[in-house]
């Protein structure tokens, strides 16, 4: 700020710099050269030499006030201890946002599965409801008939062979862009199987490829259980688990319990199942 925008502090007219000077001292305030008892020649020596400074009346009282100096010192000390502690406050809250951030990508990178049908939590205990209707018995203690009659009249009527018990597998959280014979092939090679019986959960209106992951449903044969149960079995990133009917009306149907998802312990150069990858 130049002096023609100021007012002199001791007449309080107008002054420019032509003929008025600043206060280098605390103050800061302009001074016609005649109210300060000054001369323009003094205007111009200051001008000549940088190093050359006017300071008011009052400033220099104050600056030669012993006191007042230490005031001032102990201002400037208390000044550096505020910023001192205050950088410090700030690195302290940077190293616990990153120490934050750290939890948070390991909690992150592993992720429980999530039920896909809103069921009540495993946690809860079902109470079965009372119902008139005939339930069916699923372990029966009586072996049921079988036919034993041989020579008859009837023409031979074709049979059906027994149905073959297979457990279920449920992969899930699977890139839209695999198909069922690829899940097919990857079961086959990670369970070591001749065949795999695979269905993908997706409704018959609905585009897959509108779809941000699919999930299938796997058979396999029952001998194979416990090597699908195995997180040793699949890569790292599939999620999987024992797959179960939530359709059934039977309440007593126990609630799911998932399980828990390992990372692969894959040797490097071992052969990995081919999979399209999980993001």
């Amino acid at each position: 700020m130049s002096s023609s925008d100021m007012a002199c502090d001791k007449c309080a007219k107008p002054t420019s710099d032509s003929d008025s000077i600043l206060c280098q001292g605390l103050c800061s305030l302009a001074f016609h050269l005649k109210c300060a008892g000054l001369l323009s020649s003094h205007l111009k020596s200051k001008a000549d030499n940088r190093n050359l400074l006017w300071v008011c009346d009052e400033c220099c009282k104050l600056l030669k006030n012993a006191a007042f100096r230490r005031s001032l010192d102990s201002y400037e000390t208390l000044i550096a201890d505020m910023r001192k502690s205050q950088a410090s406050l700030v690195a302290d809250m940077k190293s616990e946002i990153a120490a934050t951030n750290l939890k948070l990508d390991k909690l992150m990178n592993v992720r429980p599965n999530i039920n896909p049908s809103p069921r009540v939590p495993a946690a809860w205990p079902r109470l079965a409801t009372p119902s008139n209707k005939r339930r069916r018995i699923e372990n029966p203690t009586v072996a049921p008939c079988v036919g034993t009659r041989r020579k008859t009249t009837v023409k031979t009527i074709a049979t059906v062979a027994p149905r073959e018990r297979k457990f279920w597998i449920y992969l899930a959280r699977l890139q839209n862009s695999v198909t069922a014979k690829d899940i097919e092939e990857f079961v086959m090679e990670c369970l070591q199987c001749e065949s795999a019986e695979v269905h993908a959960l997706v409704r018959k209106d609905v585009d897959v490829s509108t779809l941000r992951s699919i999930s299938f449903k796997v058979g396999v044969d029952l001998k194979l259980k416990d090597s699908a149960l195995s997180p040793k079995t699949w890569p790292a990133g599939i999620l999987f688990r024992e797959f179960e009917d939530f359709g059934s009306k039977n309440p007593l149907t126990p609630a799911v319990t998932f399980s828990p998802v390992v990372p692969s312990t894959e040797t490097p150069g071992s052969s990995t199942p081919r999979m399209a990858p999980i993001h």
